[in-house]
């Protein structure tokens, strides 16, 4: 009898810690990801159309005024206001809230920091 209540027991204990493990694995998945990103931080978010997930774009003032520079239009950033476990708040400057759950984020691109060279007029 002992030897069944004890069987009993164990295979309780195998399938829960199974069922832990698979269900802290997303989990810990998108976590790991946001942990990129902050509360304040400029950043601008780019959907995909095909598939609407979402390129988060990490720029620094360098990056946005080379930007400005070549392209001759504005590079608008939002500010992250909320990370919650599963998703991300931007507020865009004209006031739009935008919560985009986290695992429609495909990438997350910290853009490259420009060297100051580029800032010089050429021939110098």
């Amino acid at each position: 009898m002992r030897s069944i209540v004890a069987g009993v027991a164990l295979s309780a204990c195998a399938l829960l810690f199974t069922f832990a493990a698979r269900g802290g694995e997303p989990e810990s998945k998108p976590a790991a990801m946001l942990s990129r990103l902050k509360v304040g931080q400029q950043v601008r978010l780019v959907r995909f159309p095909n598939d609407g997930g979402y390129n988060v774009e990490i720029p620094n003032d360098k990056y946005i005024k080379n930007f400005e520079r070549s392209k001759r239009q504005k590079y608008i950033v939002s500010k992250i206001t909320e990370i919650g476990s599963d998703f991300v708040v931007a507020t865009s400057p004209d006031g739009t809230e935008t919560t985009v759950a986290a695992h429609l984020i495909e990438v997350i691109t910290k853009l490259p920091e420009i060297k100051a060279e580029a800032d010089d007029p050429p021939g110098r």
